[in-house]
Order: C-alpha cells, then sequence, then structure tokens
C-alpha cells in the first residue's frame, strides 16, 4: 500500500499540552551522521570512518487563524520549552491510522513565527513552527 503526503495527522505539543488543532505541514527532523572519511596510506581508496549523529530541524506549519494570532505572544514565550511533534498515517480508505505507523520527534522549541503581510496577494497566512529536534526519537 502506498501512502500520499496528505494521509497524515500532524499534532504540535509543547509542555505536554497540544498547539491548535492538527497542523497542515511537517518537514525535516532527519537523522544523519557528519562522518569523517580516509584514504588508507594516503593512497588508497577513499573508506568512510563514521562520525556522530545528528538531527535537523523540524519544521510544521498550519493555516493562521484569528486564535492563533492572539496566541502568538504566548507561543513566543514558549521559545526553548520542551516540545514533541506526533505524525500518524492514516489508511487511504478507512482514514484510521495505519497500525505502528506513529512516530514522534522531540526537541525544543526554536521558533514560532507570523507569516507575512501582503494586502495584494491572496495565498492563505501559513503559521510556522519550528523546534530543535533532540538525535533520538521519542
Amino acid at each position: 500500500m502506498y501512502i500520499e503526503e496528505w494521509q497524515a495527522n500532524i499534532y504540535v505539543k509543547v509542555d505536554g499540552k497540544k498547539v491548535g488543532e492538527k497542523w497542515a505541514t511537517a518537514a525535516g527532523g532527519a537523522l544523519t551522521t557528519q562522518d569523517a572519511k580516509t584514504r588508507a596510506g594516503g593512497m588508497g581508496a577513499e573508506v568512510s570512518c563514521g562520525g556522530p549523529g545528528t538531527r535537523s530541524d523540524l519544521t510544521c506549519t498550519t493555516q493562521i487563524t484569528d486564535i492563533i494570532a492572539a496566541n502568538h505572544k504566548k507561543h513566543e514565550n514558549m521559545i526553548n520549552h520542551p516540545c514533541e511533534v506526533q505524525i500518524t498515517w492514516l489508511d487511504l480508505i478507512t482514514k484510521k491510522p495505519i497500525p505502528k505507523s506513529t512516530f514522534t520527534r522531540v526537541g525544543r522549541v526554536k521558533e514560532f513565527s507570523e507569516p507575512g503581510a501582503n494586502h495584494t496577494s491572496n495565498a492563505l497566512g501559513m503559521y510556522q513552527f519550528i523546534m530543535s529536534c533532540h538525535e533520538t526519537a521519542a
């Protein structure tokens, strides 16, 4: 079974409490390594020595509403608080969670930001949340 991007429930929690309702997008949070390489004897084929792991920042967006806009200052005061993002993939037909498909990223709040303002545009305003992820999953 293939899963499409829209088949996800995305929730943001700070200090154990949900921030808003379901979020629209989530990107990042990948676990990567910064490896070191060497050439044995100085002339041999390059060999990877591995290195420490690190997890990239995770960014979530949602359409800004009057309620979110009214709480932006409160959200800004949450900078550096513990947080988590939980993503659950949904079955295409039943719209129910796919067993064992939920994953969680934990870390610290890095940013809450309001969308730019442009009175000549009809684009939706997207509110943004960025978390600095811990290396390990929750």
